[in-house]
């Protein structure tokens, strides 16, 4: 796989909304997010919109916004493609797991 510069929290990110239901990613606030009706906190917000940045200019994640003015993000085909050749985390790697809960 080529290397594409991303954060092991984009990584995980995406590895999150390319397994989630609908595919998206719902931006509730600066320090909040949720995916599949999880709500999630990122470690540092400037960060992790930094790494949303970084998916959308791969072309990886969309970005829309819903009626109201609400920020969401979808993974595009590329993105599921790219997710289908990541490899599993191992036991030691450092990258975020951005899981809904008893996974």
């Amino acid at each position: 796989m080529p290397n594409l510069g991303l954060s092991l929290d984009a990584i995980g990110l995406l590895k999150a909304v390319a397994k989630s239901k609908n595919g998206m990613l719902h931006i509730l606030g600066e320090d909040q997010f949720v995916v599949d009706d999880f709500l999630y906190a990122p470690a540092t917000p400037k960060f992790f919109h930094d790494d949303l940045d970084s998916l959308v200019a791969l072309d990886l994640f969309a970005v829309a916004y819903s009626p109201r003015g609400e920020p969401y993000y979808r993974i595009t085909r590329k993105g599921n493609r790219v997710f289908k050749i990541l490899p599993a985390p191992d036991e030691n790697s450092d990258e975020p797991i951005y899981a809904k809960p008893g996974e």
